[in-house]
């Protein structure tokens, strides 16, 4: 179910449809058990993979677009 959500998803966004994203961005978070703020780890390691899951939902173009934007 959940890789189908995650089709539908990907569908959404690279055709411009920005509120069936949103909505299946919404289920994918239900489905997968979304946290609280008072449950994410805060730990560096527990940082770490919450920022890498987030960048694996934008998308490699997304995110290569934002790493553009940064003066590092």
């Amino acid at each position: 179910m959940i890789a189908e959500i995650e089709t539908q998803y990907a569908y959404a966004k690279s055709n411009g449809h920005t509120n069936s994203a949103i909505k299946a961005l919404e289920l994918l978070s239900r489905v997968r058990g979304a946290k609280s703020g008072k449950d994410i780890d805060m730990s560096p390691e527990g940082l770490e993979a919450n920022i890498v899951e987030t960048l694996q939902m934008l998308g490699k173009k997304k995110v290569m677009g934002f790493v553009k934007k940064c003066k590092f």
